[in-house]
């Protein structure tokens, strides 16, 4: 079949907005998926009226042993690349061999050419697209890159739950929802 990669996501994503004759739109992503939500947006700022970055897992802003160094200025470096992978190694378990494949040849590719944290959020500040970066305290991975992003986009929202983990869609539910409306509504006036 054909690859799974963050740029074919974008493409994907920009289809379907075309299809559905929607003129602009507010993205959100979970986990990987903010990759691809931040990357839509960047590529997009005319179609994106905001991003949502729900526990975000963005190469390039975690550093737990398994992932890309924070400090690290993109994502190209040959080492972050074998260690974003080689986590990935693990979906296949998770997810059988050929979408686990599918994504660890997703990150080497988006490691070496397609997604440059420094670069996307470069994108999202020059053309002021609002963002929202949410996270469970109890997800490291996922608040670390949380506060990474903060760390480079200061005038991001970010909204950490301290009694959340990786699964704050269904942990947080009604609080969630009602946090990113208003989100929203702001950007809606």
């Amino acid at each position: 079949g054909v690859p799974v990669t963050i740029a074919r996501a974008v493409q994907d994503l920009e289809r379907l907005r075309r299809e559905l004759k929607i003129e602009t739109w507010h993205v959100l992503g979970h986990s990987y998926g903010a990759a691809i939500a931040a990357a839509y947006a960047s590529a997009n700022p005319g179609r994106a009226v905001s991003v949502v970055l729900l526990n975000p897992l963005l190469p390039g802003t975690v550093d737990d042993g398994t992932h890309a160094n924070a400090t690290s200025p993109t994502f190209t470096d040959s080492t972050v690349t074998t260690r974003f992978a080689a986590d990935l190694d693990t979906l296949r378990t998770m997810h059988g061999a050929e979408v686990g494949e599918a994504l660890r040849r997703d990150a080497i590719d988006t490691a070496s050419r397609v997604f440059v944290v420094d670069t996307v959020v470069a994108r999202l500040r020059r053309t002021k697209i609002a963002t929202m970066v949410i996270a469970g305290a109890k997800d490291s991975s996922g608040v670390t890159s949380a506060r990474a992003l903060k760390k480079r986009m200061p005038e991001a929202t970010l909204t950490v739950y301290p009694d959340a983990g990786l699964y704050t869609p269904w942990e947080k539910g009604d609080v969630l929802i009602t946090d990113i409306r208003a989100f929203l509504n702001k950007q809606d006036k």
